[in-house]
């Protein structure tokens, strides 16, 4: 399995609206954790680190060796998932919510000929929940919701022929959001594919906003929002 790493973002990029379903939502739902790249800045040229520490003192090369390891250790922090706050749902509540998606939900701005956006089904003894997303076309993909060692985690398999693997973060009710895990069949890690995604709950319990996040040459793409109602 490939395994691609997120870090820090620091504002979202504008979605272009070309990209995204009808009924587009001028902005996505709350993001809790890191979506674009943050670039690692290193020593690009041979003798820079023995030029710098050749003109310190030992003291200096001591602080500048601390603050490269802080540096890493910050790096490293920051595609860490985000951790379990009071009042958020377990990986099984999690499921639980997903289960109530179950019937057919078609867009919302879709007359009564609409085509359906996604269909949401139990399998597996009802331990998952399969999503049919575009069912019946010939880009129809599916998606698998299911229980991994304690949390709700999802496999998508694409129209782009590949297959993201993605965890859910820790948090409330209202939304769930999913982190990348790893992918199978990406082969260049520049490649198109499916890197975050949001399920996004209503107090009628009949509307559903969901958003897939592309990445591409890694880095966010774009984001691709689907307000749908089940009927």
């Amino acid at each position: 399995m490939f395994h691609i790493g997120f870090h820090l973002n620091s504002k979202r990029k504008a979605i272009n609206p070309s990209y995204i379903a009808p009924a587009i939502e001028q902005q996505p739902p709350r993001r809790p954790f890191h979506v674009q790249q943050c670039k690692y800045v290193g020593f690009n040229q041979e003798k820079s680190f023995n030029a710098v520490m050749k003109n310190t003192t030992p003291l200096h090369g001591v602080l500048i060796l601390l603050c490269i390891t802080l540096c890493l250790a910050l790096v490293s922090c920051a595609g860490m998932p985000k951790a379990p706050q009071p009042g958020d749902l377990t990986g099984a509540e999690q499921l639980e919510r997903v289960k109530t998606l179950v019937g057919t939900w078609y867009p919302t701005d879709g007359g009564e000929d609409a085509d359906p956006i996604a269909i949401y089904r139990l399998s597996a003894n009802d331990n998952s929940v399969v999503e049919r997303l575009f069912p019946n076309q010939k880009k129809e993909m599916v998606t698998m919701y299911f229980l991994d060692d304690g949390d709700l985690t999802l496999t998508h398999f694409c129209a782009l022929s590949n297959q993201p693997t993605m965890v859910a973060e820790p948090g409330k009710a209202g939304e769930i959001w999913f982190r990348f895990k790893g992918i199978t069949n990406l082969g260049n890690r520049n490649n198109a594919h499916m890197h975050e995604h949001c399920l996004q709950f209503h107090d009628d319990p009949n509307r559903l906003d969901a958003t897939w996040v592309l990445w591409e040459d890694n880095q966010e793409k774009e984001a691709r929002i689907f307000p749908m109602v089940r009927r």
